[in-house]
């Protein structure tokens, strides 16, 4: 049981996000006399500088239990490329749309499930002898959760909101009044919405908060990762991930790296092969930082991160320097 391995609530912090969450699992009658489970309370929220906001406490299934074809089947859940949230963002800022957030409290234990899915008690719940409990709801773990939120949020917004698809992108939906329209991207929990008219979109936040425990987080700043600074008066947002790229420099030793405007200046060859494994893990991690970060708040290093990953699996020398520039 990695509750009982893992866990030392000597923090008070820690403990009230636990108890948080057993509370919230106990009120809203997730699941009947029948199942089993293990607590991870190890998930923090983190600002847009990366300090902890607040504690967060997750009860976990088992879900690496779980058999294809009795205790699941599909799994597929949808959410917004990064691709189609910048693009989402430009229209935001160019026709100078209001934006707004959402933050769903527990999103995956308000989707029922179609499976029988048994647990065992779970820290912090009286158990009763010869009984185990069966799952009302989704839990986190499971495998089919992501899918069965995301079938309920699209379901709700389509059916209850009047939204639709557009087509292109199942993460981004449309509502639509007489004289205006509301956009809606979704990923996962997290929901921003844009619109010109405040009365539409004030609509769709409280049809989803009356549907949902939702945080309504006011004027979009942090969604993804990505800090957003707008200038409304030039119609210009400007997107960072700072955080996340101090971390990536402290943890490859580039603290007081200088700045090049060019992100690959030479062409790249093979080159001699290395056989230092610990190379070739340093090298995969970077580039993959740096693949990530050409597809959110980089843009302009797209074609030399591109480049580098040619070489994953045997980088030399040079290429790790490349990396490092």
């Amino acid at each position: 049981n990695r509750f009982d391995e893992e866990t030392d609530l000597t923090d008070q912090n820690e403990r009230n996000g636990t108890s948080s969450e057993t509370r919230e699992l106990q009120s809203t009658g997730k699941y009947d006399l029948r199942q089993r489970q293990e607590v991870d309370y190890r998930k923090l929220a983190l600002d847009a500088a990366g300090n902890v906001e607040r504690y967060k406490a997750r009860l976990v299934i088992k879900g690496f239990q779980q058999r294809e074809g009795i205790d699941f089947a599909e799994i597929y859940a949808p959410v917004v490329r990064k691709t189609a949230l910048r693009m989402f963002l430009t229209v935001a800022a160019v026709q100078d749309l209001e934006l707004e957030q959402l933050d769903i409290k527990t999103a995956f234990l308000n989707a029922d499930l179609v499976e029988d899915i048994y647990m065992k008690f779970p820290e912090g719940v009286q158990p009763v002898p010869g009984k185990v409990l069966k799952l009302k709801k989704s839990l986190y773990g499971l495998k089919q959760a992501p899918r069965m939120w995301n079938k309920l949020l699209t379901t709700t917004l389509k059916e209850v909101l009047g939204c639709a698809c557009n087509g292109v992108e199942e993460s981004v939906l449309l509502c639509r009044s007489d004289t205006s329209v509301c956009y809606i991207c979704v990923y996962v929990d997290d929901i921003l919405l844009a619109s010109s008219d405040k009365t539409l979109l004030q609509k769709v936040i409280d049809g989803l908060c009356s549907k949902f425990d939702a945080r309504h987080l006011g004027p979009a700043h942090l969604f993804c990762g990505m800090v957003m600074t707008r200038n409304r008066k030039s119609r210009m947002m400007h997107l960072s991930e700072a955080a996340k790229i101090d971390k990536t420099l402290d943890k490859f030793g580039m603290d007081n790296a200088k700045e090049r405007r060019v992100p690959l200046s030479e062409c790249m060859k093979q080159g001699k092969v290395e056989s230092d494994e610990e190379l070739v893990v340093q090298y995969q991690q970077l580039v993959g930082q740096l693949l990530y970060l050409s597809t959110t708040v980089r843009p302009d290093i797209a074609h030399a991160a591109a480049v580098l990953s040619r070489y994953m699996s045997k980088p030399a020398q040079e290429h790790w320097k490349a990396a490092k520039r």
